[in-house]
């Protein structure tokens, strides 16, 4: 013999998809809310000021110090 099929309520499956929607859409509009400052201008007392056509950026002075250990470091603390 089969066994029986038992349906679920349409009610019961509607109310499952408000429990699940009723959050996600609270996220989502958070999300939407919170990333709107990333898609609008600059204000104007913010923004970076013009550069002459054809100015060249300053070159920034490089850090040269070598971060290893100096030459000739014993080494002291076993470690590999």
């Amino acid at each position: 013999m089969m066994p029986t099929e038992k349906k679920t309520s349409p009610f019961l499956v509607a109310a499952a998809w408000v429990v699940v929607l009723i959050p996600l859409g609270w996220g989502v509009v958070q999300s939407v809310d919170k990333s709107r400052p990333l898609f609008r201008p600059p204000a104007a007392s913010k923004a970076l000021p013009a550069r002459r056509p054809g100015a060249v950026a300053p070159i920034l002075r490089q850090n040269t110090r070598d971060r290893t250990r100096p030459r000739g470091h014993a080494n002291r603390g076993g470690d590999a």
